[in-house]
């Protein structure tokens, strides 16, 4: 793995927890994972992770009361 890519791999996993864990916007997750624009974080994890963002907080996120 390219030091690009783990940076990358890393920065997803950083996505998906804070899709997971909260209920911040996209662009705030953008941010905190180090993107610059939300919209290219959202293609980049459909890209990976084969959904967008939204439909993975919805899958995995948390319950909301």
């Amino acid at each position: 793995r390219s030091p690009k890519a783990e940076i990358m791999r890393l920065q997803l996993e950083r996505v998906k927890q804070l899709l997971r864990e909260t209920d911040f916007t996209l662009s705030r997750i953008a941010d905190l994972a180090g993107f610059r624009h939300a919209e290219y974080m959202s293609v980049i994890f459909k890209r990976k992770v084969g959904q967008t963002p939204g439909a993975y907080r919805k899958q995995f996120g948390r319950p909301s009361d």
